[in-house]
Formats: structure tokens, C-alpha cells, sequence
């Protein structure tokens, strides 16, 4: 009777744990790798600088990514994630659209009037609307939502400026029914962008894709 009795307290403890919780032979799948909604970030500097937070934000809901150049030709601090100018992004938007399935796609360019980096990123505001409008059409006709975000006022991209390149391009793309995430007021920012900077500029960006973070 005794052995009896062991057997059937093992048998409890192996199905139960040797905690004496019940536990599981199948391990639990990591949350972001079930995902399968995926959102594009086109944009510059300002758009590197926030990306972190908005990937942390967006952790198990949808897998974020930045658009990079195959060659970078910004001539300080170049980096791929950096997508420089309107025409730099209108020359790519294609290869980028092509290379996976987007719900998403979050754009933004502000080299065209930064007085850092002399003439060669330099785009009139036509000339950075029609970029812009074609960038958006391209988007929207890969079937995932467009979303324009509004330049920011720094030490490199004059008020006047920002505030002129913001507005036409707001009323070019708004009724093309191109979402605007309107980041202007978050300005101005420092250089290097402070932390704070980045957690305000990352919630308005998630705001703007309409999920709601866990």
C-alpha cells in the first residue's frame, strides 16, 4: 500500500511540476513573432531619432520599419535609415513599397529646406509638394494607408520655412485622403534630439497609425 501511495505521489508531482504547478510541454511563442501587421517609417533624421520608441510602443501589435538607402549620400552623419530629401524618398518609394506588404506608411522629408548641407538637397516648395504627392499615390496604391508627417523646427530648418513647406504640402495631400500627423507643434527640438523629444514625437506618430498601445 505504501508503494501504492508513492507511485501515485509522483505521478501528481511530474504532471504538476516539481513546484507543484501545473505546467506546459508546448513553450509559450514570444508575442512578436505572431504579428503580421507591418508599418513603414520614410523620413530623415528626426525620424531615426524617434523610431526606437515607436518600435517599443508598437511591440506585439505591429512589426515597424525604416525605409533605407542602398547608397546614402548625405554628406554628414550619413546613415541608410537617413532618406534624405523629397526626390531621394520619390526615386525609392517604389523599391521600398515592393520589397514587402505594408498596412502603413508613415513620411515625412525635411532636408529640402535644411540650411546645414548647402544646395544639393534643396527643393522648391513645388517641387517638394509634387514629390510628396507622388510618394503618397505610390502608397496608397499599394493598398496601405498614407501618412504624412509635419516638419519641425530646428536650429537647421528655419520657422518660416517649416511653417510654408508644412502647409502646402497639408493642402495638396489632405484631400488626396492622406492621414497628417501634425508634429509641428512638438517643436521646436535640440540637437541631438533630447529623450523627452523622442517619447512626444513617438506618441503622436502611434497616434497617428489609429491602434491603441496594449
Amino acid at each position: 500500500m505504501k508503494s501504492f501511495t508513492t507511485l501515485i505521489v509522483i505521478l501528481f508531482l511530474t504532471a504538476c511540476g516539481s513546484s507543484g504547478t501545473a505546467t506546459t510541454s508546448t513553450p509559450a511563442v514570444p508575442v512578436h513573432s505572431i504579428v503580421t501587421e507591418s508599418i513603414l517609417i520614410v523620413g530623415d533624421m528626426w525620424s531615426v531619432a524617434w523610431m526606437p520608441d515607436v518600435q517599443q510602443l508598437e511591440y506585439g501589435i505591429a512589426n515597424v520599419d525604416h525605409a533605407v538607402l542602398a547608397a546614402p549620400t548625405l554628406d554628414s552623419g550619413a546613415v541608410p535609415e537617413n532618406d534624405e530629401d523629397s526626390a531621394t524618398e520619390a526615386v525609392n518609394i517604389d523599391t521600398w513599397l515592393g520589397s514587402h506588404s505594408y498596412a502603413i506608411v508613415h513620411f515625412d522629408a525635411e532636408l529640402d529646406y535644411d540650411t546645414c548641407h548647402g544646395t544639393q538637397y534643396k527643393n522648391s516648395i513645388a517641387a517638394y509638394v509634387a514629390n510628396l504627392v507622388y510618394i503618397a499615390k505610390q502608397i496608397q496604391a499599394a493598398g496601405a494607408v498614407a501618412i504624412y508627417g509635419t516638419g519641425l523646427t530646428d536650429s537647421c530648418h528655419p520657422d518660416a520655412s517649416v511653417q510654408s513647406y508644412n502647409a502646402a504640402a497639408v493642402a495638396a495631400l489632405e484631400p488626396m485622403g492622406v492621414r497628417i500627423d501634425n508634429l509641428y507643434p512638438l517643436g521646436p527640438v535640440s540637437i541631438p534630439v533630447s529623450a523627452s523629444q523622442t517619447e512626444l514625437l513617438a506618441a503622436s506618430v502611434v497616434q497617428s497609425f489609429g491602434y491603441i498601445p496594449y
